[in-house]
């Protein structure tokens, strides 16, 4: 039989977990990643229950969970303290928090013990083919030291991010700017010590902080902001935006270090993308299906969406029939999350000083029922048999 070749282009979160998760169903790998070396940016993020669920298939679960904090998520409050939305105890609501490089770093050594996957830093890719599922094999184009290299392979799986330079190979959907802007910070774990995590809404902006172990916790906050205008000082501006908020949120945004405070504009591709798949291509993570941060879903949907690649190419199918499987359950399913998160943020960090609660009343979005959808996303399981 025929080895089958899979070349992926992004080395980030999706694009490690998809070459590990292929390889394990006996896939050879080849991942592109433009930067000189495999390495994640960024703070801190929470790994959901579903995304959890499938570092446990993938191997990664452990490496994780050592380097991070397994916390429990409490849920929304106003700035009055009162609760939007207070989750009860339960697995389905735990998390691990963790910085976004140990992540990484647990998804780049899992990859790194596969011999059927080969890593190479330093590939900007540049153009690609998508070929046709029972004819061409998908073509890529890259720069490597330099010089133009061409590859061809059985599936290229498309993982560069919200900034794709790819996706038009797949769909025509556009990557649009959100509107909103976020920061985010890793402080000393003394201004947040217990293994939770917690989001306030408040006028124009939410605020969200939890553990992610190693003595650290951090903070990221969402809010209304034009792309590509920056603040002369962003600590500065942080703290006069979160000036009269709960005394815990000016605590975490007073013990961030000069020089520790990420800022960067939210993207999202729109949920009206027509396939996640073409030919022998396919989308992946933000690239597929970039999101507002709001419910904690951009990493947690990228590792669903490796799982599910890797599970439908798993089976014995055609590959035709394979990728359109792994469509039709990534793309309902993350189109639907990438809505709600719109509209959470809408009301949330873009609610512009309205009483939170009285929306939800008057909208009929009740706490039961905002966790039972809560409970929809983070209740997910991957695919068996």
């Amino acid at each position: 039989m025929t080895e089958q070749r899979a070349i992926v282009s992004g080395g980030g979160i999706g694009g490690l977990a998809a070459a590990v998760s292929l390889a394990r169903t006996g896939w050879h790998v080849t991942v592109l990643e433009q930067a000189a070396v495999f390495w994640e940016a960024g703070a801190g993020l929470l790994v959901t229950r579903n995304g959890w669920r499938c570092l446990e298939r993938i191997g990664a679960a452990d490496a994780v969970i050592a380097d991070g904090a397994v916390v429990r998520n409490l849920g929304v409050r106003d700035l009055d303290g009162g609760w939007v939305l207070q989750f009860a105890d339960g697995p389905d609501l735990q998390a691990i928090g963790v910085h976004r490089r140990a992540l990484h770093s647990a998804l780049l050594e899992c990859a790194a013990a596969q011999e059927r996957i080969t890593l190479l830093p330093g590939c900007r890719v540049i153009d690609a083919a998508p070929g046709q599922d029972r004819g061409a094999q998908a073509t890529v184009v890259w720069l490597e030291d330099g010089e133009t290299r061409v590859g061809h392979a059985d599936l290229l799986v498309i993982a560069d991010g919200a900034q794709s330079a790819l996706r038009r190979t797949v769909d025509s959907a556009p990557t649009v700017s959100s509107g909103f802007s976020s920061w985010r910070a890793v402080v000393d774990d003394a201004v947040w010590p217990e293994a939770t995590a917690q989001t306030w809404w408040g006028p124009g902006a939410e605020f969200s902080a939890q553990a992610i172990g190693g003595g650290k916790a951090c903070w990221q906050a969402t809010f209304r902001h034009d792309a590509g205008r920056g603040f002369g000082d962003d600590r500065s501006a942080a703290r006069e935006r979160f000036r009269d908020w709960p005394e815990t949120v000016q605590d975490l945004v007073a013990a961030t270090a000069d020089g520790m405070l990420v800022r960067h504009d939210l993207f999202e591709v729109r949920p009206d993308a027509q396939t996640f798949v073409t030919g022998r291509a396919v989308l992946l993570g933000d690239a597929a299906h970039a999101m507002l941060p709001t419910l904690f879903q951009g990493a947690n949907q990228a590792l669903e969406d490796a799982v599910v690649l890797g599970h439908c190419l798993s089976r014995g199918l055609e590959l035709g029939r394979a990728l359109a499987e792994y469509d039709a359950q990534r793309r309902e399913r993350t189109q639907k999350v990438a809505h709600w998160a719109r509209a959470v943020t809408e009301r949330g960090a873009g609610g512009g000083g309205r009483s939170i609660v009285g929306w939800m009343q008057a909208a009929g979005v009740t706490p039961g029922r905002s966790l039972k959808r809560a409970q929809r996303i983070f209740g997910w399981e991957p695919p068996t048999g």
